[in-house]
């Protein structure tokens, strides 16, 4: 008989439930680093939509906030496109190796 840890887990391990928590952890993170950035925005006040955002000034803390905000939003997309982001170091990686590989074989006559 099937007892309730073992329905849990098959439930928690299969590939629909793994992947929604991903997703999940990914909106999370989302709306952390979008709030982040909001809050940043907001202390600079009126001013940053009123004068402009060539002439608005945005406190330290600001600053802080939006850089906190976004570095979240990077690493948040960097971890859900992990896999795209890996097969195209690669792809660089291979085209760098190939050309040192003909640069030295082309002032290497041996």
């Amino acid at each position: 008989m099937l007892e309730f840890e073992d329905i849990q887990h098959i439930l928690l391990t299969r590939t629909p439930a793994i992947t929604g928590r991903y997703e999940f952890l990914f909106a999370m993170a989302q709306g952390a680093g979008y709030g982040l950035t909001a809050a940043g925005l907001a202390t600079a006040g009126t001013g940053l939509l009123m004068l402009g955002a060539a002439t608005a000034e945005i406190p330290p803390l600001g600053m802080a906030l939006c850089a906190a905000g976004s570095a979240i939003l990077v690493v948040s997309y960097a971890y859900k496109y992990r896999s795209a982001i890996g097969g195209a170091a690669d792809r660089v990686r291979n085209a760098a190796g190939s050309t040192l590989h003909a640069a030295f074989d082309a002032v290497n006559p041996f």
